[in-house]
């Protein structure tokens, strides 16, 4: 099974947050100028110490229950527009079961969550106006790890656990092979077959032929 799955944009190559406008999910901080600044909880997926367990974060495994191993191609936005780029790709990929959360978290340990702790002041440092509730800190020091809980505070999020990844030097514009791909493929929470997509595109269309290019 190959999927597509949206992250979202990050100028430090997903090891760490970076300072790149959130307008989507995850965990909310508001300037004094009303605008929103958001940290994505896939932001921390290729540190070294989550590339060492093969653990990471995305969206559309956040509340679903899949059981069957897939290969996930990654997408972003562009930057300066709305564009769709293949970032990389990652493979043997599957949801984190609740049974095991809790030895995933004590195998991480609290040097782990310090590192979490450090980066997060370093970049409210950055811009001392941001107004920090303390409902923020809990997001990444909370134990709950997988799911969001209606009654607290989501934690710093894992959920799933992957073979191998591959990131590409140079990401693919989605967008130039075919426009249709904005609105076929919009939402964080979703995954995307590549067999779906294919079967909608022309004979001999640039983006049929890179995504039957990455099917088994």
């Amino acid at each position: 099974m190959v999927c597509a799955a949206q992250i979202m944009r990050n100028a430090n190559n997903w090891v760490t947050p970076s300072n790149s406008d959130r307008r989507n999910i995850a965990v909310p901080v508001n300037l004094p100028n009303g605008i929103n600044y958001r940290y994505g909880y896939e932001e921390w997926l290729f540190h070294n110490e989550m590339k060492k367990k093969k653990l990471g974060y995305l969206e559309c495994y956040s509340q679903h229950s899949y059981q069957t191993s897939a290969t996930i191609m990654l997408f972003t936005k562009g930057i300066n527009n709305n564009h769709i780029f293949h970032v990389g790709t990652l493979y043997g990929v599957n949801q984190l079961q609740d049974n095991i959360i809790s030895d995933i978290k004590k195998s991480l340990g609290t040097p782990w969550l310090n590192k979490v702790q450090k980066k997060l002041d370093q970049l409210i440092a950055k811009k001392p106006n941001f107004n920090v509730p303390s409902s923020l800190y809990q997001h990444w020091n909370s134990n709950t790890i997988l799911k969001d809980d209606l009654n607290n505070q989501p934690g710093f999020a894992f959920n799933i656990k992957y073979e191998r990844y591959e990131i590409l030097d140079n990401p693919k514009n989605l967008t130039l092979m075919d426009s249709s791909i904005n609105n076929s493929w919009k939402w964080l929470s979703t995954r995307y077959y590549l067999d779906n997509m294919i079967k909608t595109l022309p004979k001999n269309n640039p983006l049929k032929n890179y995504l039957n290019n990455l099917l088994p």
